[in-house]
């Protein structure tokens, strides 16, 4: 764990480093906050934990949202010699997003089902806020504020989309997206 977080020097200094920031963490989460071993560092308390529940099938959507605030361990800076964990880390916060998208779309598919739009749309803005270029949420979004009567906010959500696809990527949405907008601009006129 020092060579992941600390690689750049010996690794004398890196169970230094180690040791130094574990007594810390252990003198204002308590002693009995964490246990260690020569080779292993556990966490001994409950903590309500984004990712942890993110990985639990059973898991809620709505406590996943107010837990998952942002990307996994986003703004953790470590500085030079970290390249391992930083690639570890690239590697959790790309799956803990997929995670927390496919929950996120699997309540908002079955609110949409309950014909609960509100929670629908709330569920879906939450996944397009954590993936902007999630097509799927997008729709649903633009489907919740259809079924809530408000077909305009449904078009403008969809024109929110395709501007900066198209000025930025140089493309468009998907064919599915497109013909959502374009049905709902039938309707509106």
């Amino acid at each position: 764990l020092g060579t992941l977080l600390w690689g750049d020097g010996t690794e004398r200094t890196a169970r230094h480093s180690l040791s130094q920031t574990l007594g810390r963490l252990r003198s204002v989460l308590g002693q009995e906050a964490l246990l260690l071993w020569r080779d292993a560092v556990a966490w001994r308390r409950e903590l309500p934990c984004d990712a942890l529940l993110l990985d639990d099938p059973s898991a809620d959507a709505s406590t996943v949202c107010q837990l998952y605030t942002g990307h996994f361990v986003a703004g953790l800076l470590l500085g030079r010699g970290a390249d391992d964990f930083e690639a570890w880390a690239d590697a959790k916060r790309a799956h803990y997003r997929l995670r927390a998208i496919q929950l996120l779309e699997r309540c908002a598919g079955e609110a949409e089902r309950r014909g609960e739009p509100e929670r629908a749309l709330g569920l879906s803005l939450r996944a397009v806020e954590i993936e902007p270029l999630f097509q799927a949420g997008h729709r649903r979004v633009m489907r919740a504020w259809d079924a809530l009567g408000e077909r305009a906010f449904a078009l403008r959500h969809y024109g929110a989309l395709e501007r900066p696809l198209r000025t930025e990527l140089g493309t468009l949405p998907d064919p599915c997206t497109r013909a959502l907008a374009a049905q709902l601009s039938e309707r509106e006129g």
